[in-house]
């Protein structure tokens, strides 16, 4: 007999242990933000169930003492099954009370996630501060690639109008030299007595008149070449424009969404 009621008291100095911790804990929980408190509560739960484990032995010890004491342990077990009960309806109150605010959280448009803590404000702060400083080293890169693309292109022209200029030349040097000419000269040579000299001055006129030719072929091919660089240059230039757009408009959707988020910090 002894040893159980030594069993008992045991059991006893346990829950009145634990049943002041949950107490602690529930009255801690009530001055906590909703994620700490929900974790809190967690913990009172399992804390409660604990508890109730431990009432369960101190009634089936309760039960196995002698008739004249069993009456007085179960009054005992009685009491705290009703302070247990009383500790359940706390928790309840107070899981309510952060469902509650919960609730009117969401009503306001504001979920837990953002409104949490002002933590969750500064980090996404933070972070659109880092979106808008890399918009703009972004554009730094863009401003440099087309600072780079415009002097290409302005190298690629320098070297075109060369080409022109060379080609033009060789097209007046063509206007200078006609058929006629050549007929002229070919009569001039079935004269002279030194038909090796005329033959070979024949040849030396016919190798000018197709390198003339193949000028002019090469002359007409620039002009195509000039067109199409022209048009890729262009090209170049509106895509240039096109990017630039899309950066302004990136940095002008980051500067709202940052006014954004600092009115709704204000607001609150």
């Amino acid at each position: 007999m002894d040893d159980v009621s030594a069993l008992f008291n045991q059991y006893e100095n346990e829950y009145c242990n634990k049943s002041t911790d949950i107490s602690r804990k529930i009255t801690t929980a009530s001055t906590l933000g909703a994620e700490a408190k929900r974790k809190k509560l967690v913990e009172v739960d399992v804390d409660i169930k604990e508890a109730d484990t431990i009432i369960k032995k101190m009634d089936n010890e309760a039960r196995s003492v002698a008739p004249d004491r069993q009456k007085q342990l179960q009054n005992k077990v009685k009491e705290y099954k009703a302070d247990l009960a009383s500790l359940k309806e706390q928790l309840q109150k107070a899981r309510s009370s952060t469902s509650d605010f919960e609730a009117g959280r969401a009503e306001l448009g504001l979920g837990m996630d953002y409104a949490s803590s002002s933590a969750a404000q500064r980090d996404r702060m933070l972070s659109a501060t880092a979106k808008l400083e890399q918009s703009d080293e972004r554009l730094k890169q863009g401003k440099a690639l087309l600072a780079e693309t415009e002097a290409l292109g302005a190298g690629i022209l320098a070297n075109l109008q060369s080409q022109r200029e060379t080609i033009q030349r060789s097209r007046d040097t063509l206007a200078g030299v006609n058929n006629g000419d050549l007929r002229k000269a070919e009569a001039t040579l079935k004269t002279m007595n030194k038909r090796d000299l005329g033959a070979g001055i024949l040849a030396n006129l016919h190798s000018q008149r197709e390198t003339i030719v193949r000028s002019r072929d090469t002359l007409h091919g620039a002009d195509d070449n000039i067109t199409k660089a022209r048009k890729i240059l262009s090209s170049m230039s509106k895509r240039m424009l096109q990017n630039k757009l899309i950066m302004f408009g990136i940095i002008g959707t980051l500067l709202a969404a940052i006014i954004l988020i600092i009115y709704f910090k204000t607001r609150k």
